[in-house]
């Protein structure tokens, strides 16, 4: 298959997500904040090698991933337990990240505003 057929091919599956009908994590009950945050974790780990970095959209690796960030937040005053859970796990793959690649800051406003900043 040449690049044409696999770009081809690539298009063919994209489907049309309604937007009102994704959950944004500020609608999250704290287990599903728990599941998403570990998600994101192995997420990071697999795309970054670092359990708190973030591969963007654009593949720009930032230092930030600030939907981590939110989640952790929530966890930590909705549900303790749950936090300490998440930050020993993330405690753990920290001790082995000298091989991920180097990351820049995040920019918070790059779409405008943060999405984050009043939840």
């Amino acid at each position: 298959m040449n690049r044409q057929q696999r770009r081809q091919a690539a298009k063919e599956h994209i489907e049309n997500v309604d937007l009102r009908q994704v959950t944004m994590p500020w609608q999250l009950s704290p287990r599903e904040c728990f599941q998403m945050a570990m998600w994101r974790i192995n997420d990071n780990l697999k795309e970054t090698k670092h359990p708190t970095h973030h591969r963007t959209a654009n593949n720009v690796i930032v230092d930030v991933d600030t939907t981590l960030e939110f989640l952790l937040k929530r966890l930590e005053k909705e549900q303790p337990d749950f936090y300490g859970v998440v930050d020993e796990y993330i405690k753990l793959h920290l001790r082995s990240v000298a091989d991920a690649p180097k990351a820049i800051p995040v920019n918070r406003k790059f779409y405008g505003s943060d999405p984050y900043e009043r939840h």
